[in-house]
């Protein structure tokens, strides 16, 4: 009996053994979410689109806003001031000089003396070498406050404005001589500083190179 007499076909129609099926594997069907990195700006590249040019885009805004209302409140300040300090000057000297030349003269020479000479030291000391900054910021705003008295006088004697018409008017009529003599108190005070300025150069010694010297032969040596 041969081999191929032994082995049984399965009839036609039947089903298959059932452990003969693979069963196929099931693919995962929920996608797990990825966190998207931003891109990173590299030298040389193009520009960065997305968030980050949103970003920046957004910066350059906001800049732009507050640059646009400080100039708005710049501007504001100037025309307040403008109309409010020369009124409120005129008034504090009048109060002061009270109608008398003499007395115009006198706080006028003071004042553009004092208020010019003390100033132009404090921002000549501010611009000595090896000073920091930050003393340098300091001295630049007391100069700046000091030189308020000469700057209001200079503002109420040059402003074309209301404020300032209605304060050389309090001016003429209540301290005569301030405003010439305080114009003649701040050129002597500078003539003083540059004097000084002058003397103090002339007067500090100069470092004259050290000559070489020249050392003799050693005779054991010779």
């Amino acid at each position: 009996m041969s081999v191929m007499s032994l082995v049984q076909r399965t009839p036609s129609g039947a089903e298959p053994d059932a452990s003969s099926q693979v069963e196929p594997p099931i693919a995962a069907a929920v996608a797990v979410p990825t966190a998207v990195a931003e891109p990173v700006p590299v030298a040389g590249a193009a520009p960065v689109t997305g968030v980050a040019g949103a970003r920046k885009g957004g910066d350059w805004r906001t800049t732009l806003l507050v640059g646009a209302i400080t100039l708005a409140l710049l501007v504001a300040a100037h025309f307040i001031l403008g109309a409010l300090v020369p009124r409120w000057w005129s008034q504090r000297i009048g109060t002061a000089v009270n109608g008398n030349s003499a007395m115009g003269t006198g706080l006028g020479l003071f004042i553009g003396f004092a208020f010019t000479l003390f100033p132009l030291f404090v921002l000549t000391f501010a611009l000595r070498p090896r000073t920091s900054w930050a003393i340098r910021t300091t001295c630049l705003k007391l100069g700046l406050i000091l030189a308020l008295p000469n700057l209001c006088t200079l503002g109420t004697a040059t402003g074309v404005g209301s404020g300032a018409l209605a304060g050389q008017r309090t001016m003429d009529l209540e301290a005569p001589a301030f405003r010439g003599a305080s114009l003649a108190g701040a050129l002597i005070a500078a003539g003083v500083y540059l004097a000084g300025v002058y003397l103090f150069l002339r007067r500090s010694p100069v470092k004259q190179p050290e000559p070489e010297t020249e050392t003799a032969p050693d005779p054991q040596t010779a």
